[in-house]
């Protein structure tokens, strides 16, 4: 076995810790374990449980897969990757995967604009859509199932890449319109939003920072592809309470979680470091706390600021 490979099935994380981390109760987390097995966690010396890595990154999938609406009976004994191929069936497009229910109505209703490449009404739509139900709202029930159905209905030829093109160009510029209009307060902590080297789907951070600047804190956004150095550098000079970075596409492998371990090390443990998106609990490093949805991050943070 690989240093890197044992290293991630050391126990070391309490299970307060792993249930922020999967959005699972610790309730949830005991009945999983005892009628399913689904993970073995370590025991401290004084009885309190202690998981691993890839215990971590094995709840989150199940987490996810179990939101998708798969029983825990049937998917329960899946391997990671076995996980991860049900995942990626079930999200046809990379975007970033909904937290919240979606408004079926509003995204049909939207998905027929993106059809007609009715790009000025697509914008109206959305931008109402984004001050009635505030960043996180908008991310879980609106953008994110739309660019889902977008992608569903791509896959299905129903619509061609520059449907695609235009619905994500709109839905970007809402985002960051909205999250130009939640100034932060005198004080506020600062936390750098990026996407780390190798990682080009930009919207997940987009969304990342619209939910920060919701829950108050000062955002310095730095788009995607950045390399650790700079990223480290940013948030030394802004003197960031927080990193967190978004991961949509896991095509980098070992070369991108490689890349996050070295944003951990140069941050420092002063510096929490916070990843999401769909490609987060394949790519999770020691020390990086997952936020599966934006609901959990938005948690995260405010727990963070108090």
């Amino acid at each position: 076995m690989a240093k890197a490979e044992a290293a991630d099935r050391v126990p070391r994380h309490p299970m307060r810790l792993v249930a922020r981390r999967t959005g699972l109760t610790p309730a949830r987390l005991r009945i999983w374990e005892r009628r399913y097995g689904v993970v073995r966690p370590g025991r401290t010396a004084g009885g309190q449980r202690l998981y691993s890595d890839d215990d971590v990154a094995r709840l989150t999938l199940l987490a996810r897969a179990t939101g998708a609406g798969h029983a825990l009976a049937q998917v329960a004994r899946f391997s990671r990757v076995q996980l991860e191929e049900l995942l990626q069936r079930d999200a046809p497009s990379p975007a970033v995967a909904p937290g919240g229910p979606p408004d079926a109505v509003l995204v049909e209703r939207l998905l027929d604009l993106v059809k007609r490449l009715d790009g000025a009404a697509l914008e109206r739509a959305l931008r109402r859509a984004a001050l009635s139900l505030g960043p996180t709202g908008f991310a879980e029930q609106v953008a994110a199932p739309l660019l889902w159905a977008i992608g569903a209905a791509w896959h299905a030829g129903a619509l061609s890449p520059a449907h695609e093109h235009l619905a994500s160009a709109v839905v970007s510029r809402v985002v960051t319109w909205l999250t130009r209009q939640l100034e932060p307060a005198e004080g506020a902590p600062a936390l750098v939003v990026a996407t780390p080297a190798g990682e080009r789907h930009e919207l997940g951070a987009a969304l990342v920072a619209a939910t920060a600047a919701e829950a108050g804190w000062r955002v310095i956004y730095l788009g995607a592809d950045l390399p650790a150095a700079d990223i480290a550098a940013a948030a030394a000079q802004a003197r960031a309470r927080a990193v967190a970075l978004s991961l949509v596409d896991g095509s980098g492998g070992r070369a991108l979680r490689a890349e996050i371990e070295r944003i951990g090390a140069r941050l420092g443990a002063s510096v929490p470091l916070i990843i999401g998106g769909s490609a987060a609990a394949t790519l999770t490093a020691p020390g990086v706390q997952v936020c599966p949805t934006l609901s959990t991050l938005r948690a995260v943070l405010q727990e963070m600021a108090s």
